[in-house]
């Protein structure tokens, strides 16, 4: 399932609008910076033409790598860097061609980073001015009066008429000193607890990059088909007996996960891109905000977390003896305190009876940017603990025990479920660390 975000700017367009965007696109492409680059002129054409359609779905790396590059449609996007090498150029000789321009455009076609739909661009209108609007100028005789006027006044008269305006500046700027006292005040209030947890992310203007985890896929082997017709109580499994893909769908956890914070980030204004992580490049995520939805089904998520006081593991069954006939175990790790953990040894499609998950929020202000996971160790933790941090009064209420001065700084939930069937029951957060 493929969500795409909203772009308002090509939804509705006039007939003239659209009409400009057609002779905007045609000039582009008869320029030097294009003419002699057939993929950069189809690739352009492509996007603004299904822009103008309203065929956003077309507008994915590996759609535009079928239709423009020849690739099958399954085709391992992390490994092959077509589209996003040709994207770059596009890039490129856009600013090129932008730059050179003497005359403004009536629109400008622009195509930003880590997004394959074009934005277009108008100039601000400028108010138009009516003669009957322009106050005339007083009569000459008039004028001289006033001057003359003013010249004979005593200057106490000016400083009695300076300190009013004095005065109100000066009240203004108290008003202003109390009024934001109180705002900080109650952005530590369960009221104001969500916003404040958002706000670093909110506040800076940059898009966010909302990357849901990988769904992995496990194919047996032809051999291991052979096998299983001829005598299937006997297998034993083998890494060579088995195919591990990738594919573009997402559990229905992680969707709903992924809903949640999309719905908030929009209601304050906040652009939204989905990718997978195959589709995350690392120099789009050094440059705007993130939020990695999964645990050890995400790879950057992984990552983020790796040397933090609330860290990931993964335990094999034969790495490990204490995890005996167990498989693999994921676990969240207290490194502060070493023996302490959090795990769940039933895997699918074993039920499972508690559930645990972890909601990561990294500032970083060196990159002017804010970095967020949020994952449970199955699906249901994952969107359990979104929805914890998009609920004011779940969020109001656990803000209470918080450190002041935490809404500035990192911060770890660590939370905890029971599983009844495939609801979940009682969630709490079970610890936190700010620093």
């Amino acid at each position: 399932m493929r969500i795409l975000p909203n772009h308002e700017n090509t939804a509705g367009l006039s007939p003239e609008r659209t009409a400009a965007i057609r002779t905007e696109l045609s000039t582009i492409l008869k320029s030097s910076y294009f003419s002699g680059s057939k993929r950069c002129q189809d690739f352009l054409e492509f996007i603004v033409q299904q822009a103008l359609d309203g065929n956003y779905e077309y507008l994915t790396e590996r759609f535009i790598g079928a239709e423009l590059f020849g690739r099958p449609i399954n085709y391992e996007t992390g490994t092959d860097s077509i589209v996003r090498v040709r994207a770059n150029d596009l890039r490129r000789r856009l600013t090129q061609y932008y730059s050179e321009l003497s005359v403004p455009p009536c629109v400008t076609i622009e195509l930003v980073s880590g997004n394959y739909v074009p934005d277009f661009h108008w100039p601000p209108q400028e108010p138009d001015i009516h003669p009957a609007q322009i106050p005339p100028f007083p009569p000459s005789d008039r004028l001289s009066r006033e001057l003359d006027s003013s010249a004979t006044r005593q200057p106490r008269t000016f400083f009695r008429r300076a300190r009013i305006p004095i005065v109100i500046a000066a009240g203004i700027l108290l008003l202003a000193g109390i009024l934001t006292e109180r705002l900080q005040r109650q952005s530590a209030t369960p009221n104001f607890a969500l916003e404040a947890f958002w706000q670093p992310m909110i506040q800076n203007g940059k898009p966010v990059i909302v990357c849901f985890p990988d769904n992995d896929m496990f194919w047996a082997t032809p051999h291991l088909w052979r096998v299983l017709k001829e005598r299937p109580q006997t297998i034993q499994l083998k890494p060579e007996d088995y195919i591990l893909t990738k594919d573009d769908s997402a559990s229905s956890g992680s969707i709903r996960a992924a809903l949640n914070i999309v719905s908030l980030l929009n209601s304050h204004g906040v652009n939204t891109m989905l990718r997978w992580p195959q589709e995350a490049q690392e120099a789009d995520l050094d440059r705007t905000n993130a939020i990695f939805i999964g645990l050890f089904s995400n790879p950057w998520a992984l990552d983020v977390n790796e040397n933090l006081r609330f860290s990931l593991k993964r335990i094999d069954a034969n790495e490990d003896s204490t995890w005996k006939d167990e498989g693999s175990v994921w676990m969240i790790l207290d490194r502060n305190s070493p023996g302490r953990s959090w795990s769940n040894t039933k895997t699918y499609p074993q039920p499972i009876d508690h559930e645990f998950a972890l909601i990561t929020r990294i500032i970083d202000p060196e990159r002017k940017r804010v970095v967020m996971t949020v994952g449970g160790l199955n699906q249901m933790g994952s969107e359990v603990a979104a929805e914890f941090m998009t609920n004011r009064d779940s969020f109001g209420e656990f803000a209470r025990k918080l450190p002041p001065g935490w809404e500035h700084r990192n911060l770890q939930i660590v939370m905890g479920m029971e599983v009844v069937g495939k609801k979940v029951v009682n969630p709490k957060v079970l610890d936190s660390y700010v620093w």
